[in-house]
């Protein structure tokens, strides 16, 4: 065991900087350089290097007779000391960031958007703490690539907007978060002017003809933003879709950039703030789409001890 008074004071209190800043101006031979490099002054490069000489005994460790630098054999001992220690130090942080990864334990969620994006995350936050040593990770893709993931043993748990057509007697599932898929266009675009003349506040199902002169953009087949707004709209069976995107950002841009309609969540819409450059198109005769996201497991799943106490936790905070 090494006791720390066998060591000088003078070198125990260098810093680690001050060792990078050694390695480095060797390496560069310019004091200017090294600075730039190391963010600091010229001045403070000089001071770094004289901390180290009068540590170790006020031994110089650069021969400055010419323009050059050329280390004296002192310098070289310091220069492979310097370089021996970070080396050290950089292992033993690689190894306690294995040590650290090892003693977590995990948490994985199969997620598509809305949830994966803005309900499991104040979930986790609030189980953490009081399970401040459990860790999670959440996949997000969309809704059937989820569901896939939770039956084919890649997760325990899935985060979804759409569980239609399950086989509900095979799952446990609890309602995390309900939605309004909201039709959205950009702030100057033409329909809001045409349904300004139209009216407002008065019912009349020829909104829905306005909407079908538009081009529509949606998200990627799989998607339960997409999949519940077609099933639950009218005129469903007449919007072709004239372009499809892979995430709601996508969709967010193209709209702002064309003429072009589409439907996003409340909660999406809603994180753009007041000052977006798109909005909801509104109007009493338009049906308000509803649904509700599900935090879904398969029954008589084998459970770690992290994953009950989830699963738990969320049962028992409906």
């Amino acid at each position: 065991m090494i006791i720390s008074n066998e060591i000088p004071k003078s070198i125990r209190d260098l810093r680690i900087e001050d060792f990078y800043t050694l390695l480095d101006l060797i390496s560069t031979s310019s004091f200017s350089k090294t600075a730039k490099n190391r963010g600091i002054t010229q001045s403070a490069v000089s001071h770094r290097i004289k901390e180290i000489e009068r540590a170790f005994g006020n031994l110089k460790l650069f021969d400055r007779t010419s323009r050059t630098f050329t280390l004296k054999p002192e310098g070289n001992s310091v220069m492979v000391f310097s370089e021996n220690l970070l080396k050290h130090l950089s292992q033993l942080v690689k190894e306690l960031e294995k040590i650290s990864e090892r003693s977590q334990i995990y948490i994985f969620v199969a997620s598509s958007s809305i949830p994966g994006e803005y309900l499991l995350p104040k979930l986790f936050m609030h189980f953490q703490k009081k399970h401040p040593e459990y860790m999670f990770q959440i996949k997000i893709s969309n809704t059937k690539r989820s569901i896939t993931q939770l039956f084919s043993d890649k997760t325990r748990f899935c985060a979804v907007g759409n569980i239609d057509g399950l086989e509900l007697r095979d799952l446990d599932y609890k309602i995390i978060g309900e939605d309004e898929i909201r039709i959205i266009a950009r702030r100057n675009h033409p329909i809001f002017e045409k349904i300004e003349k139209m009216g407002y506040y008065r019912s009349n199902p020829h909104i829905y003809e306005l909407l079908l002169e538009c081009p529509w953009i949606f998200r990627e087949k799989g998607s339960a933003t997409r999949e519940i707004f077609l099933q639950e709209c009218p005129v469903r069976e007449r919007i072709i879709p004239s372009l499809e995107l892979h995430n709601n950002t996508a969709i967010i841009h193209a709209v702002e950039n064309s003429n072009a309609l589409s439907a996003l969540s409340s909660y999406s819409l809603n994180s753009l703030g007041k000052d977006a450059k798109i909005l909801p198109v509104e109007h009493p005769s338009l049906k308000k789409i509803k649904r509700k996201f599900y935090l879904v497991k398969r029954k008589n799943t084998q459970l770690t001890p992290a994953e009950l106490a989830f699963w738990d936790y969320c049962n028992a905070n409906k």
